[in-house]
């Protein structure tokens, strides 16, 4: 669900020198914290490791009222996508998948897609010429439910928060809200970032494996890296402590008031920033593919002059570094640098965030490298 931002990033903050890693990282969530505002930022928590040097921790609280702690769980929203699609990747060194084929091949007994309907651009009809590779690029031009109709799908959603969502009703919505006939270009002639395209993947993934999206991601990614404090939100048990950072839109306490059923695929996992920092690094260091070349595939963003996004990956430059990730809706960013072997998961708790979260990002990595401490 969330709109990836490309920024190109140079931060040179006023280091405090003799201090240690800890202090500096743990000053600058503090600073940031503003719980008494419009839009509260409750609660950071922060998983950041390079060289030997390791920050885990937390502040804030993880509602307004309880103290967070760094082994808090947390939406991930987003960065979902990056687990959908190397799950796909997985599926298709396994030659299960053809990254090449019509995502139609594997979904025309799908009634509720229709691939006849999907994607209308000027006159024409492209449903059935979209490819997995292009549903993982966002270069399908399949419309976003979300923010091509966001006024629609807020109302929508504000008339029942706790419905509980499906791929039919994610579906339904999109046509009912006329999502087919604004296509914004001929499948793989441009980049438009769509949840849409991740709800297509996940229903391949469910019909190749026969398992529920959550329970494929279980075996293929949670399982096999570890990663015990880790679910698929609403199809799965909760597992872990429990204890929960809430999201915020505004005031209003989202883990509260609403079901977050509609963002499935696209951003469904529940987890925490060491689990985060556990997934990205064993991804980025080629512990989830057999090829390496299937690892550099994914990193690869397509030429479309518009995008540094590859598959389901985020190429970033952060203070001259390269940095590959995602980030969500609800709060998060998640960064590994593999020529440094340096990890960054921050979570913060608001929406409507009162920051640049990508200056933030830059600041909070900047201090961590301080070489004068």
């Amino acid at each position: 669900m969330k709109k990836i931002a490309i920024i190109f990033l140079a931060c040179t903050p006023s280091l405090i020198l003799g201090q240690s890693l800890d202090a500096r990282l743990e000053g600058k969530l503090k600073e940031t914290l503003s719980p008494g505002t419009q839009n509260p930022v409750h609660n950071l928590l922060l998983y950041y490791e390079r060289e030997g040097q390791r920050y885990h921790g937390a502040v804030g609280t993880a509602d307004g009222k309880v103290a967070v702690g760094e082994d808090f769980q947390f939406k991930i929203a987003s960065v979902t996508k990056t687990f959908t699609a190397t799950v796909i990747l997985q599926l298709a060194e396994k030659g299960e998948i053809d990254l090449d084929g019509k995502a139609h091949d594997y979904l025309a007994a799908v009634p509720f897609i229709n691939f006849d309907k999907l994607h209308n651009y000027q006159g024409g009809s492209y449903g059935k010429e979209i490819t997995v590779r292009q549903l993982l690029t966002h270069t399908s031009g399949l419309a976003d439910l979300f923010f091509d109709r966001w006024q629609a799908f807020y109302s929508y959603w504000q008339e029942d928060k706790q419905r509980s969502w499906n791929p039919e009703l994610l579906f339904e919505f999109f046509y009912k809200e006329k999502l087919h006939d604004i296509a914004h270009f001929k499948p793989g002639e441009g980049f438009h970032y769509s949840d849409v395209n991740y709800f297509l993947l996940s229903l391949i993934i469910e019909k190749e494996t026969g398992l529920q999206l959550g329970a494929a991601m279980r075996k293929y990614i949670l399982t096999p890296l570890g990663m015990n404090d880790s679910y698929f939100e609403y199809e799965e048990e909760p597992i872990g402590n429990g204890n929960l950072a809430h999201a915020f839109m505004g005031t209003e306490d989202i883990n509260v008031t609403a079901n977050t059923s509609f963002d499935w695929g696209g951003g469904g996992l529940v987890s925490t920033t060491r689990d985060l920092a556990i997934f990205v690094k064993g991804l980025l260091s080629n512990k989830l593919f057999e090829k390496p070349e299937t690892l550099a595939a994914m990193k690869a963003p397509l030429d479309t002059g518009m995008s540094s996004y590859g598959m389901g990956l985020v190429t970033q430059r952060v203070n001259g570094e390269i940095y590959y990730g995602h980030s969500g809706f609800w709060g998060v960013v998640m960064l590994y640098n593999p020529t440094t072997d340096e990890t960054f998961c921050l979570t913060w708790n608001q929406v409507n965030v009162p920051f640049n979260y990508l200056k933030l990002s830059a600041e909070l990595l900047q201090l961590a490298n301080d070489k004068g401490h």
